[in-house]
């Protein structure tokens, strides 16, 4: 309900799963803006494995520079057209040093 207040509050017919993250995990929540951006002749979509492929791909970089490159490639994949909008928040938990 956090993440959308248009749902009745009375909703409960969602699972509930819980996990941990460890040093160097991260979580990213996004919109369907992401992975559904294309660029402006409608060509494939940008997609969930592109998006887990871009994430994986930035292991042990900061948040701010992990969200910099999935929002670069983003970009490149549509041609700098954006059709939705998009907002992606991540959380990295510091790797042990």
């Amino acid at each position: 309900m956090l993440l959308s207040p248009l749902m009745p509050a009375t909703r409960d017919d969602f699972a509930e799963a819980s996990f941990r993250l460890r040093p160097g995990d991260a979580l990213l929540l996004y919109t369907d803006g992401i992975t559904e951006a294309r660029n402006d002749n409608k060509g494939p979509l940008f997609g969930e494995e592109r998006l887990t492929a871009a994430l994986a791909a930035t292991r042990g970089a900061t948040a701010a520079d992990t969200l910099a490159q999935l929002c670069q490639e983003a970009a490149v994949h549509t041609g700098g057209h954006a059709g939705d909008d998009t907002a992606l928040m991540l959380l990295r938990v510091a790797p042990r040093s």
